[in-house]
């Protein structure tokens, strides 16, 4: 699920408009809500609030090192999420 949610376009999508301000005060209470959506489902996952803004914080430094260094490979991003599993509890 990790991996879906790692490179699905909608959570790049997302990304790269929170990275603009501008974007981010058009959206206005969009934005919120969509981020409000993203807690809720990490909260579910991991079962408390503070591991689900952990899963988010660190997936968002894995896109953010995604978007500004390249795509890595498939398998090296299944480790980088695997990795994030274990750090929340979730992981193999």
């Amino acid at each position: 699920m990790l991996a879906r949610w790692a490179v699905s376009p909608r959570t790049r999508a997302w990304f790269m408009l929170m990275l603009d301000p501008q974007a981010r005060r058009e959206l206005g209470p969009a934005a919120a809500r969509l981020a409000d959506g993203f807690v809720e489902r990490a909260e579910r996952l991991t079962g408390s609030r503070a591991r689900g803004r952990l899963l988010i914080g660190l997936i968002d430094g894995l896109l953010l090192d995604e978007l500004t260094r390249g795509t890595v490979a498939a398998e090296e991003r299944q480790e980088r999420l695997d990795a994030i599993g274990r750090i929340v509890g979730i992981g193999r």
